[in-house]
């Protein structure tokens, strides 16, 4: 049961509980590989499972009538699949998919209900977890709408990389289509720039980070907002927690003073 529990504890929600918390939710759980590509839910299914992910790494997508799709949001380890569930929803509203392989643990939405009706600390937890998402749905909402193409993609490759803890990322051009809202034309132009100042490497079916701190400069303000609220907790050393934490003021100082005026959406 030891080495279930340090399991489970790569999971930062699941870290935040106490031992008799956490064996409490883990009597009816499963360990599973998530595929790539895989698909964990779409509009209008019924929420069975509570996924929560230890190596793997997903995205919440919506997907318009004319079959155009654009990210929500991306998270790994630091977060869960399934949060409805935890308030009561029987049906999910977007598509949830899996970006990067890997391992994750899963409990039926029913066991989750049932013990968040029985243990108001581990509900604290995913109700604090669910506000967090909406501050990072908000910026997201913001940066799609007032930042530039090539900021935002910078963007969205420093939070992968974050995640999947390598250089070499599982990302082709379609999928970075996708999850920007951007014409695939649009993505090869944006990550030729990317190339050419020798941020990025582009290869069949793979983006390799060749300059990270490049890319960060690169990279829009939301960028160090999103991850001081959705990085895990261990995947960033203090320093650079502390200069997210800065920016976080910063972005604040500068915005109360803003007029809010002028528009880009990169496309």
């Amino acid at each position: 049961m030891n080495e279930t529990l340090d399991f489970a504890r790569k999971n930062r929600l699941l870290n935040e509980l106490s031992d008799d918390a956490l064996l409490r939710l883990l009597e009816n759980h499963s360990f599973l590989t998530l595929r790539q590509k895989a698909v964990l839910n779409e509009p209008g299914d019924a929420i069975e499972c509570a996924y929560f992910p230890v190596t793997a790494v997903v995205s919440w997508l919506a997907e318009m009538r004319n079959g155009k799709r654009s990210e929500i949001m991306t998270f790994g380890c630091e977060g869960m699949a399934g949060i409805a569930a935890a308030f009561d929803g029987k049906q999910g509203a977007i598509t949830a998919i899996v970006q990067h392989e890997g391992s994750a643990i899963v409990v039926p939405a029913d066991h989750l209900k049932a013990v968040l009706a029985k243990d108001p600390d581990t509900a604290m937890v995913l109700y604090r977890y669910a506000s967090s998402l909406m501050n990072i749905i908000a910026q997201n909402s913001a940066c799609n709408r007032l930042h530039d193409l090539s900021e935002r993609c910078a963007k969205w490759l420093l939070l992968m990389h974050d995640r999947v803890q390598t250089d070499e990322l599982p990302i082709d051009q379609q999928l970075l289509a996708d999850m920007l809202g951007a014409r695939r034309q649009s993505i090869s132009a944006t990550t030729g720039l990317l190339q050419d100042a020798g941020l990025i490497k582009r290869r069949r079916s793979r983006t390799i980070i060749t300059d990270r701190a490049g890319l960060e400069k690169a990279s829009c303000e939301c960028y160090p907002l999103i991850a001081s609220e959705a990085v895990p907790y261990g995947a960033v050393g203090d320093a650079q927690l502390a200069v997210r934490s800065e920016a976080h003021a910063w972005f604040h100082a500068i915005h109360a003073n803003n007029d809010g005026t002028g528009s880009r959406d990169g496309r």
